[in-house]
């Protein structure tokens, strides 16, 4: 299945294909960075001494925690918009509209679909 999927994506849009994949293989390495981060984080705060000192001494981990988490949304989020653009032009709500044709040629949306008889 999912190698029918990865042919059809390259047949459509190479350039996007790949680009979805880098994104993808992205938002990958950013969560496994945020988890190692997070660790490092645990790590400060789970030593000896005083609270202050190791509350200042895990803040550098925190802004990586940040930073990996934002990385891995903005990800995400292109992940997102290039699946879309290599959609299917049937997975849409307008190719949807258009493969809804009755025997008579004519095409409904959703609006005026005519409801079957219960």
């Amino acid at each position: 299945m999912a190698a029918v999927i990865a042919r059809r994506a390259w047949r459509a849009n190479r350039m996007l294909t790949v680009l979805a994949v880098l994104a993808q293989l992205g938002t990958g390495f950013s969560t496994a960075f945020g988890l190692l981060a997070t660790a490092n984080v645990f790590t400060h705060l789970l030593q000896q001494g005083p609270t202050p000192a190791r509350l200042v001494a895990a803040l550098p981990s925190v802004c990586w925690v940040v930073a990996a988490q934002a990385a891995g949304a903005l990800l995400t989020s292109v992940v997102g918009a290039l699946q879309s653009a290599l959609a299917p032009p049937g997975r849409t709500g307008r190719g949807r509209r258009a493969l809804r044709r009755d025997p008579g040629g004519r095409t409904w949306s959703p609006s005026t679909m005519p409801t079957s008889p219960s």
